[in-house]
């Protein structure tokens, strides 16, 4: 199996990482296609104001994250979905 993630994942994640002694965790879905045993990951949401952010716990809301796939599914036609959580 393997996993392809688009450049914008890479952002995403390079700009939640925890720096400093008091910065807080964060997360979100991770959207794309499966494409036989292999997944290509496109969009990686992330954090909002409505999750729970701490040092050392996050909780995603699915407020804002639901909204993002629900649009990625239907502007791709259903290709697009849900593959998975980051954080």
């Amino acid at each position: 199996m393997l996993v392809h993630f688009d450049g914008g994942v890479s952002e995403v994640f390079e700009s939640h990482v925890q720096e400093r002694a008091n910065s807080t965790e964060g997360g979100g879905i991770l959207l794309g296609h499966v494409r036989g045993q292999h997944l290509e990951v496109t969009l990686a949401t992330a954090p909002t104001r409505w999750d729970k952010r701490l040092q050392c716990f996050f909780e995603r809301a699915p407020f804002r994250h639901r909204a993002i796939a629900k649009t990625a599914w239907k502007e791709s036609g259903g290709l697009v979905r849900y593959v998975g959580e980051w954080h």
